[in-house]
């Protein structure tokens, strides 16, 4: 994370204690992580 190879939103992201919300998209080198809210969640 620190060395800015993590993506969030298309933007680097240097924190690594970056809160991650539903709608958001995550991504690491070859890997892609859409996050969805849970229907159960509050």
């Amino acid at each position: 994370i620190g060395d800015g190879q993590v993506l969030v939103d298309g933007e680097v992201e240097l924190r690594k204690a970056c809160k991650i919300r539903a709608g958001q998209q995550v991504q690491f080198a070859d890997t892609v992580i859409h996050v969805i809210a849970d229907s159960d969640a509050p």
